[in-house]
């Protein structure tokens, strides 16, 4: 509703942004008013103009933007129908459906020396058990009147003696009865080896903490008798001319067991050889629009594989996860699956990682490798490889030099070259000789 306001004059009710009274005459604004009135409404009209026009501006844009995409996405359909369509002819050369191979072997010279590790840290505990039931010291009162052995294996007529079933041990209550406690981690020393052995002997992994546990049991044990021994001696004082104590095999059997099995867990390292392989990958798929140039597997500390892929994706959206198999070529031509539906995820544009546990395989001799693409996922959506591989014209030094050399194209998977009418780029795709940039890559044609 239009402002109105009084006519201080006639009194009649006039409207507010005027300059006179219609009826009688009377100013009733300045012009100063009305101007700067009549500005705001022209300066709030053109910025509702300014702000509809960008707005429009933008949502052309945006329009251009999909339609290009579109355009980009009906381009890459028609070059998969048309690759289909030359597989389907048996027109593309080298091609070959994507054969299985037997699994990778493993390094039996890491499996002997982790055998020899174990099977000497296992002959150490034992020594350990035996050592338990072996006297560990003779204590005589009187030289040669009465006497005792301590070990596990008289640990129960040591607790009959003390209870009063033996007189002699009665009267010598005092300093025999820690010998009780000593026992007692004895059979600790026993539990802890023969778990030990047994995990060996079952093949387990990751025993080194076990095996410290076991060792240093032992030692705990016969520290504790070294020092008791020095404490019966200064508490006797001059009853001590009557006691002897002597240590006995038991004893040294529990100290080098000990020390072996330590030293063997701390110092005896299984040979791990550093993996560091960068692979030329010489096979491609011929209807997607991925090319894989390198596999590069490297060694982790916690005893992990990584294995990386370098690729190109020719595609008008960015890959998420790869999902393949991989071979690898030895230099006398056999091939090993080395894995199966592996999921790489993407960690870069071109580049995605894979891990696995290293089970020692024998990389000796590889050469190269084939990686036969099974699906690749977009943000919205999945492609599925056509099952087929082209392998490349390049040896392994040629593609290898070529893809290093300066000035060498973007993607090199074989030679570029003419087939009848039709020319194959060096990323693979094959095109009508009319054209003169590949409709994959964008390369111009060269021949």
């Amino acid at each position: 509703m239009e402002d109105v306001k009084i006519c201080p004059n006639c009194g009649r009710r006039i409207s507010a942004q005027g300059i006179f009274c219609p009826f009688c005459g009377e100013e009733i604004n300045e012009k100063t008013v009305v101007e700067k009135v009549v500005v705001e409404k022209t300066a709030a009209a053109k910025r509702q103009h300014t702000k509809e026009m960008q707005q429009k501006i933008s949502e052309h844009l945006e329009l251009k933007k999909k339609v290009q995409k579109l355009k980009k996405k009906k381009e890459i359909l028609e070059l998969k129908i048309n690759n289909y369509d030359k597989l389907s002819r048996n027109e593309i050369p080298d091609c070959r459906p994507n054969e299985d191979a037997p699994d990778m072997d493993f390094e039996n010279k890491q499996k002997e020396a982790f055998d020899v590790k174990w099977t000497a840290a296992a002959v150490a505990a034992f020594i350990e058990c035996i050592s338990v039931f072996i006297p560990w010291v003779s204590i005589y009162y009187g030289r040669i009147i009465q006497g005792m052995s301590i070990s596990c294996s008289g640990f129960f007529g040591l607790i009959y003696g003390l209870l009063g079933g033996n007189e002699w041990i009665e009267y010598q209550k005092d300093w025999l009865t820690p010998f009780v406690v000593i026992d007692l981690f004895g059979f600790i020393v026993l539990g802890l080896n023969a778990h030990f052995i047994w995990k060996v002997l079952k093949k387990e992994k990751d025993l080194e903490k076990l095996g410290f546990c076991a060792g240093g049991s032992g030692l705990f044990v016969v520290i504790l008798l070294f020092l008791y021994k020095l404490f019966i001696r200064a508490d006797a004082g001059d009853d001590y001319e009557w006691i002897a104590i002597h240590t006995q095999i038991g004893f040294w059997l529990m100290l080098i067991g000990g020390i072996v099995l330590l030293c063997i867990m701390q110092f005896y390292e299984v040979e791990n050889k550093t993996v560091n392989l960068k692979l030329e990958v010489l096979n491609y798929d011929p209807v997607l629009p991925v090319r894989i140039r390198n596999l590069i597997v490297t060694r982790e500390d916690d005893k992990r594989l990584k294995l990386e892929l370098l690729y190109d994706e020719l595609e008008w959206t960015f890959i998420q996860e790869l999902t393949v198999d991989i071979q690898l070529v030895k230099k006398n031509g056999s091939v090993r699956t080395f894995v199966r539906n592996a999921v790489f995820l993407q960690q870069w544009e071109g580049t995605a990682v894979f891990q696995i546990p290293d089970e020692g395989y024998d990389f000796e001799n590889i050469e190269s490798a084939r990686v036969n693409i099974l699906s690749y996922n977009l943000p919205k959506q999945q492609e599925i490889g056509c099952g087929y591989s082209v392998y490349s014209d390049y040896s392994v030094e040629d593609i290898r030099r070529v893809r290093s050399s300066y000035g060498a194209p973007r993607i090199v998977m074989c030679k570029e070259k003419n087939i009848g009418s039709e020319h194959q780029c060096s990323c693979g795709q094959i095109y009508s000789n009319k054209l003169n940039i590949c409709p994959l890559c964008g390369k111009t044609r060269q021949g």
